[in-house]
């Protein structure tokens, strides 16, 4: 404490002087601007620093500021971690639990909801609007989020060449894409046929991806799956899986259609995709991310 009484007085004796002097907080020989030395043992690892650098305050938790770098907060220890604020969000649009969340925020969340703006346990990043799912791949760090067909919807005619007689998929309203590049849309799709035969048919379907211009009313294709699906008879579920991608503009939103293809057993293809939004397996969903 030798070093804080000699400070103080210092600025009693010369109230027009600048002192730079080195604080040290159970030590007498501080390493930085100011230094607690948590067990009064002198070894870094136990200790909080703060140091400046370009006009601009440092703090370092078990190792000395480094003013070489642009970092102002710096973590030295090799057997502790980071634990960020555990919050329990309701949604991925939640502005209360975080009030006034500004972009850059990072939170564990802890809660599990359900609907188009579900979230489940993890990391979330603010983006400004939204907070978006943190998930790592193993390679590189992607935001996946995630939507629930919010209505079932059954399939109609319309060929690979006619994505404008196509049908619309709701998944809570068009997706909002936030920065410009490509993106990668993956559904899981559940739903029963019309097939009132006992025969196995076979069934070819269109998925659309698009985008959607509210102003002018137009629909642009971006990218298409066919799907061809053997049809059971009636009761038995068909499940389906599918990937689609495109490059995108940011503003630009996103959308998905479907459609069957003209059969003499048209009657008896039309899929009727079931929209049961939360935690059950009998449901279509899509999961999306951006790739670059």
């Amino acid at each position: 404490m030798k070093n804080i009484y000699i400070l103080i007085l210092f600025n009693i004796l010369s109230p027009f002087s600048l002192i730079y002097a080195q604080i040290g907080v159970f030590t007498e020989i501080p390493k930085a601007l100011f230094h607690i030395d948590g067990k009064g043992d002198n070894i870094i690892t136990n200790d909080w620093l703060s140091a400046e650098s370009g006009g601009h305050l440092k703090i370092a938790l078990g190792t000395l500021p480094d003013t070489g770098t642009g970092a102002q907060l710096e973590l030295g220890s090799t057997q502790s971690a980071f634990l960020p604020n555990r919050v329990a969000l309701t949604s991925i649009t939640d502005n209360v639990t975080v009030p006034s969340p500004v972009a850059g925020m990072i939170v564990y969340n802890t809660a599990t909801t359900t609907g188009s703006n579900m979230v489940m346990p993890g990391l979330y990043l603010h983006d400004g609007v939204k907070w978006s799912f943190l998930y790592n791949s193993g390679f590189s760090n992607m935001f996946l989020t995630y939507r629930d067909l919010q209505a079932s919807v059954t399939t109609i005619t319309a060929s690979a060449i006619e994505p404008e007689k196509t049908i619309l998929m709701n998944f809570g309203g068009p997706i909002d894409i936030p920065e410009t590049g490509g993106y990668n849309f993956s559904f899981r799709m559940y739903g029963r046929t019309s097939n009132t035969t006992n025969n196995v048919l076979v069934g070819i379907y269109y998925l659309w991806c698009m985008t959607y211009n509210s102003l002018t009313n137009v629909y642009t294709p971006k990218d298409v799956v066919e799907l061809d699906l053997p049809v059971y008879s009636t009761g038995v579920p068909i499940t389906a899986t599918a990937t689609l991608g495109a490059n995108f503009i940011a503003g630009d939103k996103v959308v998905f259609k479907i459609s069957h293809l003209p059969t003499g057993d048209e009657v008896n293809v039309r899929w009727t995709l079931q929209g049961n939004p939360g935690l059950n397996a009998n449901k279509t969903s899509v999961i999306y991310w951006k790739n670059y």
